[in-house]
C-alpha cells in the first residue's frame, strides 16, 4: 500500500440530505469558508462522508482510526461492504 499523505481534507457541513453543494463552495474550498476540518469533524459522534468512488474515503477513514489509536483514543474502521456479510462483532477483534 502506497504511503499516506497528509492532505488536511476540508468537509462541507450540511444539515439537509437533498441539499445540493453550493457552486461557490467549490471558489472558497481552501480558505476554510463553509468547510470544517477533522479537529471540528471529530467532535461529532457520528459523520457521514460521502464522496465518488476512488476519492480516498477509506483510507482517510483508516488513517485517522490509526491516528486516534496512537494518541490513545478509541477508534475502529469498518468498511461498508463488510458489513453485508458479516455482524460487527465478527469484524472488530479485540486488541487489534
Amino acid at each position: 500500500m502506497a504511503n499516506y499523505i497528509n492532505v488536511n481534507r476540508r468537509f462541507y457541513k450540511s444539515s439537509n440530505p437533498q441539499e445540493e453543494i453550493p457552486a461557490q463552495i467549490y471558489a472558497d474550498w481552501f480558505e476554510d469558508s463553509n468547510t470544517i476540518g477533522w479537529d471540528e469533524l471529530l467532535k461529532y459522534s457520528r459523520i457521514i462522508i460521502l464522496a465518488e468512488a476512488g476519492a480516498g474515503k477509506s483510507r482517510e477513514m483508516k488513517e485517522q482510526s490509526t491516528k486516534l489509536n496512537q494518541s490513545g483514543q478509541f477508534s475502529f474502521f469498518i468498511p461498508t461492504e463488510a458489513l453485508a456479510e458479516d455482524l460487527i462483532v465478527d469484524i472488530l477483534h479485540p486488541y487489534e
